[in-house]
Parts: C-alpha cells; structure tokens; sequence
C-alpha cells in the first residue's frame, strides 16, 4: 500500500531546514563525542514502545510468523483481511466469523497476544454482502446497521471468545483510501463504536488513521483536518442505544512519514496539537497517543537509493523510535513487515520497498535494528549525550547492562522536505519569509557559500540562525561520509567480579545483507530451484514421466498452479498441494540458513572480558547510519 504523503511548497521547506538547524545547532560538534552513563539513575522501566511493532499487509504463517515471534519482542501489532482472500471474498457475515478460527489473521493474533503483543484490528475493508456498488470495498457500506453487526461480530471472537484484549482502528488513512465523503467517514465511526461496545463494553476503539497530521477527506471541503473534525464530532454525537451521550475515543491515530527524529520536532508538535483539541472537546489530553504507522518513504539520492535496504533505514528506526518516545508517543506500527505482498519484475531481493523482510524472508537491517531494540531490558538510566546526530538509550537488569546507540545523520533531501513542525517551534511564520525576502533561491546560495551572509540585510536574529544552519549543513555533509568517534564513560557500576563486553553492529559491512545482495540474490534463487525440484521428485515417486514433464513445461511458461487445478482431478490436486508443501518447507530451511548467516543476523562483532571497576571509559567508532547495542554481563 503507497502512503500519500504531504508535499511542502519549496519555500517553506528550505524555511524548515533553516530552523530544524537552528534548533539542534547548540549542541556542540568536537572530534570525539562523550557519552556518559550514570548506573545510579533511573528513568523507569522500558516503555512499550520500543517493542516491535508493525503493519501486516500480508499475513504468511510457518517459517515467516515463527521467525519473527522467535527474533523480536511484539509490540502493537496491526492486522487485517484486506490482503487475505479467505476473508475478503465471504459473502456473508456467518461465513466470515466461521471462517476465522482457521485463517491465518487468527494465527497472528493470538501468538501475538500469547508472547504480550497488542493486536490492533483495522476495520477495513468493507465485506461483500454490504457493498452499494460494485468494488464497493473502499466506499460506504450499503446499511451502516450491517456494518455496526459485522464489527460486533468480529469483537465477540476476538474478545469475547478467545479472551483476546485487541483494539480496533477504524480505517486506514480515510484522506486517500476512503472513497466516500468526510461524513461518511465519521458515520462510519458511529456505528463502528456501536459494533464494539455493543459486544464488548471494555474492548477499545480509536481513528481517525490519516495519513498524515494534517489529512483531509475531500480535500477543500473542510478548513479543518479530518482529526480536528474527528474529535468534534464525536464529542457531540452520542448512541443513546447504548446509554452514551458522546462517542468514546480510547486511542488517538495518525501516521507520520519521513519525519526528521529529532526532539523537539514534528512529533512534539503534533501530540501539542492533538492534545489541545482533546482537551478542547472535553476528551482526556492523556490518552494513548498512537503513530499507526510510519517510515522513511521517499528516496535519498545524496545517501544512496536504497536506503530502505541497507542500514540508513536501521538507524532511522532507532532514532525516530527515541525521538516518539520524548514527544509522549506511547504506541507506534511501522509500515511495514513483509513485502511478499508487493507486485514487481525486477529480479533481486533488494527492491527498495518499506519492509522489513525480504520477498523471500531475507531480514533486513531494520529487521536487525528492532530486534536490537527488543533486547534492552530492566530498568533505564539516565544518559548524557551532546550530539544533534546520535541517539542513545541505556537500561539495567539485575545481571546486565544494555547501551543501544544510532548515528542518524538527517540527508539534506529530508531536511528540507520536513514539515513545518519546527517553523513553529521557533516561533516564524511565512509571512517572515516574504519580509525579509527569503526565496529558495536565495537561500540556497547563502547555505553554498555562493553569497556572503555580511552583505545581506536582515535583522542579527535571522543571520545567526542562518549562521548555524551553514554549520550544520557542513557538519551533517562530513558525518555522512566519515565515522564518529565515542568515548563511553560508565559510572557507578553495581556490577562484582569480571564483566563480559559484548559488542552488536548494524553498519555498511555487518547485519546487512544488502552489503552481500549478490550472494544473497544467488542464494536465494538456487533455493527456488532446488525447492522446485524437491516438489518434483516427490511427484515422480506417484506420477508418470509425461505428467512430470507437462507440469515442467507450464512452469516454464509460467502458469499459476491454480490454473492447473481447474484441469486435474481431485486425487492429482492432493498430490499437487502435497508436492507444493514440500516444496515450501524446503524452501523455508534454506532460507533461515541464510537469515543465520553472520552478514545477515544481528552480528556481534566484538567480546571482551573487563576486569571489576565502579567505573571504566571504552572508544567506540560508529559509520555513518551505523547502529550499535552494547552489553555488559555479570560473570
């Protein structure tokens, strides 16, 4: 699923890469950066939110659902039908409840549940039996009293039946993929709520899912954003069927996109937004705030254009997930896990899509970066770091220690296409920019040196802003090109005895399997074949030679297996699905073998054994983007 993401007229986004500069700039830059860790303090315990939580636009089960729940900690888990066939062609509510106990979404959800996920469950798409035209999935259902029994039904097996907590999202980013008008939407949401709290008065629900802060629905009908329209509406709409003078909003859901992790930044901004409006319409400000989903969708020539496949994307996770977490943010769902959903012909693994996981279930260093995240566990400590591009979280259990530190360094690309969450922190609005006359053009050539900033007249106030972004524009060009240099200086260590230091990597050359793509893209298609041939010779042992050597022939030709079953008999499609399922687990076996390559896997690239102190200094270098999780170990 593409997300429709905002576009900022140039102007003002050249004005927002000025201020963002502005805002981190007094933060000092020095050949070797400090980070000092006090194992005497303590911050709490370690938030949800760092849990792996992701959108599932597929939902594969087997070697792809138990690899994950092996590697990483769930945390909100967003599920769906929309992609699910089984589900999504019912023709009637009886057939879709009895069919979930069997499907695949059931799978998920429950381990997820079992292992302390949250399960999330959009309410989309429309089912069949309550469409008003045809391809009715996106529009309005037909009878928004068969929608509210669809969903009742839904939350009685969930929640009811399996005893299952799970929450409910009503749509996903209505400014795009809802096709009916803001008011459908909000009807929608009605009878949503009906549908819950009729079966399950404690069962959780919340929207509106745009796809960005500031989404509309029908753009230009509203002056408003849909989530300003969103809270006003159900503050004055009540269900007196169920006793409510207001609709309830347990959640509040918005998705944000290549936003820069920085705090204060565009997250700050926004949960201030959302806040005032709450409390404007008399809801709780302290609600559970919720990035539905989120990630860095467009491409970044001046870091390269696969950046979603290589360790850029690992290091803006951990970043971002850091800066949310400052901004108030409780819940997040990247977008997304799989991409064994998305339709392409090129011929390798590495297709720069939004997943984690490879077509083939690859794992990517995003992959690795979250699970990085996952191993943090205990209490956290306090940490000092004065860096605008380093980000740093520490916790301590009754055994060890975890320091997990991302060396994000924005691209000028994202600076200047971020939103305008940091005009207004600073405080300027655009009409500073006609006064003073600040175009794109103009800016460009002072931040390139090709105007001297002396000869320029605008108030001190603005040159020393302008001063800064200079700076910072150097600094962020050479850290994209060059390592930094850490010194860690761990204090008040409560530890006895010796310590093993343990050192995890994600960089250009460790848990990447982008830096080894050919062999992977290799390896991954002899696997296809050597699977191919298992299927084969499973079928040889009860077909005969020319049976074998037509099925070769449409492979060749590439015809779908489900054609195939339209012209055989019932015995030969037992056959066919068994041959398909030995094939398969072949497949998979290979496929984690090389998921457990050292290039793949979350590398640990160094061990050592530090003799007992309350306190000890270690260097560490970090590329570019580089992620690291250090552990300290009791003996």
């Amino acid at each position: 699923m593409k997300r429709n993401c905002i576009l900022w007229k140039p102007i003002i986004s050249v004005w927002v890469f000025i201020v963002f500069c502005a805002i981190i700039s007094s933060k000092s830059f020095s050949d070797t950066v400090t980070l000092e860790v006090d194992a005497s303090t303590s911050k709490g315990g370690i938030p949800y939110l760092f849990r792996a939580g992701v959108f599932l636009n597929s939902l594969p089960v087997d070697y792809p659902l138990e690899k994950f729940f092996r590697d990483q900690r769930p945390g909100q888990m967003e599920f769906s039908w929309d992609f699910y066939p089984e589900l999504l062609q019912c023709n009637s509510l009886k057939e879709f409840i009895n069919k979930l106990p069997s499907s695949n979404l059931s799978q998920w959800v429950k381990r997820t549940n079992d292992l302390g996920g949250e399960c999330l469950i959009r309410l989309m798409p429309v089912p069949k039996w309550l469409w008003g035209k045809d391809d009715g999935f996106r529009n309005p259902p037909l009878d928004y009293d068969g929608w509210a029994k669809f969903v009742e039904g839904i939350v009685n097996y969930f929640n009811n039946q399996l005893h299952i907590d799970a929450k409910y999202v009503v749509w996903d980013e209505p400014d795009g993929f809802w096709h009916g008008t803001e008011r459908d939407y909000l009807e929608l949401y009605k009878h949503s709520v009906l549908g819950v709290k009729k079966a399950n008065k404690q069962a959780k629900i919340g929207g509106p899912a745009t796809s960005g802060f500031e989404g509309k629905i029908n753009k230009g009908a509203s002056i408003m954003p849909l989530m300003y329209n969103f809270i006003a509406y159900c503050s004055r709409t009540g269900l007196p069927e169920l006793g409510m003078s207001r609709l309830p909003i347990d959640f509040i859901v918005w998705h944000v996109f290549d936003a820069v992790p920085i705090s204060p930044g565009r997250y700050d901004l926004e949960v201030g937004k959302v806040k005032k409006w709450l409390t404007e319409f008399g809801y709780d400000a302290n609600m559970e705030m919720n990035i539905g989903s989120w990630n860095a969708l467009k491409n970044y020539p001046s870091v390269g254009l696969s950046g979603r496949d290589n360790e850029f994307l690992a290091a803006y996770i951990v970043s971002s997930i850091l800066a949310m977490d400052k901004a108030g943010i409780q819940r997040h769902i990247f977008f997304n896990l799989f991409e064994d959903w998305i339709k392409t012909d090129k011929k390798t693994e590495f297709i720069g899509e939004q997943g984690l996981i490879t077509r083939s279930y690859v794992v990517k260093p995003a992959y690795n970066a979250f699970k990085a995240m996952g191993m943090l566990k205990g209490k956290r400590l306090d940490v000092k770091l004065a860096d605008p591009f380093l980000s740093a979280v520490i916790s301590m259990d009754e055994q060890n220690m975890y320091l997990l530190i991302s060396n994000f360094i924005p691209p000028d690309e994202m600076l200047k296409r971020s939103v305008s969450v940091t005009l207004n922190v600073k405080g300027y609005r655009k009409t500073d920019l006609k006064r003073y006359g600040l175009d794109r053009t103009f800016l460009e050539e002072l931040l390139n040196k090709r105007r001297p900033l002396e000869d320029i007249q605008i108030p001190e106030r603005v040159k020393d802003d302008i001063r800064q972004v200079v700076n910072y524009a150097q600094k962020a060009k050479e850290r994209q090109k060059i390592p930094v240099d850490m010194e860690i200086q761990f204090k008040n260590m409560p530890f006895e005895g010796n310590l093993k230091y343990s050192q995890y990597l994600i960089d250009v050359n460790h848990s990447n399997c982008y830096a080894i793509k050919e062999k992977v893209d290799g390896a991954v298609k002899r696997t296809r074949n050597d699977a191919w041939q298992e299927g084969i010779k499973y079928l040889s042992k009860i077909w005969s030679k020319e049976e074998i050597d037509a099925l070769q022939s449409m492979r060749e030709r590439k015809v779908a297996l489900r054609e195939l079953f339209k012209k055989v008999t019932e015995k030969k499609k037992k056959d066919l699905l068994e041959a398909q399922k030995v094939d398969r687990d072949y497949f998979y076996r290979k496929i984690d073998d090389i998921n457990e390559w050292p290039a793949v896997k979350l590398q640990k690239v160094e061990e050592d054994i530090i003799q007992p102190s309350r306190s000890f200094r270690k260097g560490v270098s970090l590329e570019p983007y580089a992620v690291a999780l250090i552990v300290l170990s009791a003996s």
